[in-house]
């Protein structure tokens, strides 16, 4: 979908835009990128406030937010996602809640980790597949839950057990499970700067600055520029951003990062609410109101007859802010011609504004700023830049 096409460019700088697209998009349409969502689900669902009338269309990533904004009986949930592993993924959490038990949906996303994976997989969970593509991965991905973690598959995984690695060789693995449960400010700032210091030395920072790492974790160049114009590089942002996390937002119910650190979750755990065992049987009242799409946002909404009343659209504008205006303006227009009266608009970006978007966006969306700065401060992922929510004006056209 993304290529670029930058006219001001010298004909080296094109060359080395060119392939670093190439890379990510080997990548990214090769693999799974994200094991789990990446986004808070409990900030989005008090910016959207969805109701039974809701109508939403969002990019599934992993799927766990789009189960967590069922548990607020919305009509309807289309998920649509370019790679269709990440389908894949909500297609057997899906199969999970219908055909087998809490206990073992936790195993298989929770935990990561269930010995009979592939016995259940082949019974219950494989004939329960709609689409070809989703079988073809399952086949060949099961095993990372039978036989390892389910949150150290997937370039994002593999991103994580390269890190945790490093956490062992340098001897402070245990000093960052003692960071995950330290309440005292002071020593928890003692903790991450020492552990931090030994995990990122900036001998490596080449490395973290490194288009292929940032590819592996779902950055691609464009978005990277983005960060890199407000803070320098890749290598300051981590810092600025895990700093934030580990010192200054509670870490007792910050599952996002307890997954990839301790490689899942036990029941002792906060986890997501579609982990948790008070809402199973409502999931699986209400999972029929999922349905999945692969392709861009922009196909699926020209090609539905839905209108809708909210739009989630995650980090992908940064994904097109550099190198592709004439795409993010033509998704726009789609939106807005799919667009409920009042409907709504949520999206994230490593950038610390939104002036990347087009004028007619600036101008005919009412964004709520203050609500979004207040909520994006106490996010519990906290590797973005800026939030924003806001209420469209559709005065294109409908498709």
């Amino acid at each position: 979908m993304w290529h670029f096409t930058i006219y001001l460019a010298q004909p080296n700088e094109l060359y080395s835009m060119g392939l670093n697209q190439k890379i990510f998009n080997q990548i990214h349409n090769t693999q799974l990128i994200y094991n789990i969502c990446w986004e808070d689900p409990d900030i989005d669902r008090a910016l959207m406030q969805i109701n039974s009338v809701s109508k939403i269309v969002m990019i599934t990533s992993a799927g766990c937010n789009a189960l967590c904004y069922l548990l607020d009986n919305p009509a309807h949930i289309s998920c649509v996602d370019i790679n269709p592993r990440q389908n894949a993924v909500l297609a057997l959490k899906i199969a999970l809640i219908e055909h087998t038990n809490f206990n073992t949906l936790f195993d298989f996303f929770g935990k990561g980790h269930h010995p009979s994976a592939k016995a259940i997989y082949q019974e219950k969970l494989r004939p329960n597949l709609s689409d070809g593509k989703y079988v073809a991965f399952w086949d060949k991905h099961i095993k990372h839950i039978e036989k390892g973690s389910y949150h150290y598959s997937g370039t994002s995984g593999k991103m994580a057990k390269w890190i945790i690695g490093r956490m062992r060789r340098k001897g402070v693995y245990e000093s960052v499970l003692a960071l995950l449960e330290e309440t005292d400010p002071r020593k928890r700032t003692e903790l991450f700067n020492y552990c931090y210091s030994l995990i990122f030395p900036k001998k490596i920072a080449g490395f973290v600055n490194s288009t292929f790492a940032m590819n592996m974790l779902g950055i691609p160049n464009s978005q990277k520029k983005l960060i890199e114009s407000d803070e320098g590089s890749m290598y300051n942002y981590i810092y600025i951003k895990l700093a934030h996390i580990f010192t200054k937002l509670p870490i007792e119910d910050n599952y996002f990062w307890k997954f990839y650190i301790k490689g899942g979750l036990s029941r002792k755990d906060i986890t997501p609410a579609y982990l948790q065992e008070k809402n199973f049987e409502k999931l699986r009242s209400l999972v029929g109101k999922i349905s999945l799409h692969t392709g861009s946002i922009e196909q699926y909404l020209r090609s539905t007859k839905l209108q809708f009343s909210h739009f989630v659209l995650l980090d992908h504008q940064d994904w097109m802010a550099y190198n592709q205006p004439e795409l993010l303006s033509s998704e726009w227009q789609a939106i807005f011609g799919k667009a409920e009266k009042n409907a709504a608009v949520l999206f994230r970006s490593a950038a610390k504004d939104r002036a990347f978007l087009p004028d007619f966006v600036q101008r005919d969306i009412a964004f709520k700023d203050d609500i979004a700065r207040h909520l994006h401060a106490k996010d519990r992922v906290g590797t973005y830049g800026s939030t924003h929510f806001g209420v469209l004006n559709p005065k294109i056209i409908p498709l």
